[in-house]
């Protein structure tokens, strides 16, 4: 999914082999992305919000207290009116990508610690995440330069250093990077059977 434009090329992907494989309805499918896409943008600026709240030379950072519920209300309000299926998932799915956008930050703070930086790492998990959320849209490969663009500017306004801004993001897609050719192991030997095929085989056997 890296090398497919945004965060949300993959989801296409995604949405071909479940309906191939697993015969789910691709619209189904469809609205269950669109609702772990809604959900994981909103855990984003949750957490980003979150950590406005201590950065001081951050002007009108209080609203982010009445930003944070209108935000998790929104997405509640929006999977109960669009994907009423999903609904009743949503506490555990805003756990869970609060879980995983929290271990985000964490590899995003040992990497700065990596960089020997001892200063306030705050403004800089802050542009991480934003440029989280730019790095989902689909106008760069897997979300390459779409962060950098993101730390520079943001570094501006923040006041904190762009060269180390930037080399904590191309430090996090490089990671990333080399993480996802491990998955090269499933495109060069993949399963070779659905799971359909091998239940018909099943039933042959228990004939």
């Amino acid at each position: 999914y890296l090398a497919v434009p945004g965060g949300i090329g993959g989801d296409g992907y995604k949405i071909y082999l479940l309906n191939r494989d697993y015969h789910v309805r691709a619209k189904r499918v469809l609205a269950a992305v669109f609702a772990d896409r809604a959900s994981g943008i909103v855990v984003l600026w949750a957490v980003a919000l979150v950590f406005i709240l201590f950065v001081d030379t951050i002007p009108y950072r209080l609203l982010a207290l009445i930003a944070l519920p209108v935000l998790l209300g929104g997405l509640y309000l929006g999977l109960r009116i669009f994907f009423r299926d999903y609904a009743g998932a949503y506490l555990p799915v805003v756990l869970y990508s609060a879980g995983v956008q929290v271990l985000q930050v964490l590899c995003a703070f040992t990497i700065l610690m990596a960089f020997h930086f001892r200063g306030d790492s705050l403004p800089y998990l802050i542009l991480f995440l934003i440029s989280s959320i730019v790095a989902i849209l689909p106008v760069t490969i897997g979300g390459a330069g779409a962060r950098e663009i993101t730390f520079l500017f943001g570094a501006r306004y923040m006041g904190v250093d762009q060269d180390l801004s930037i080399g904590l993001s191309l430090m996090f897609y490089f990671i990333s990077a080399l993480v996802s050719f491990l998955g090269l192991y499933y495109v060069i030997r993949p399963y070779n059977r659905r799971p359909d095929e091998q239940g018909k085989d099943e039933e042959k056997v228990s004939g």
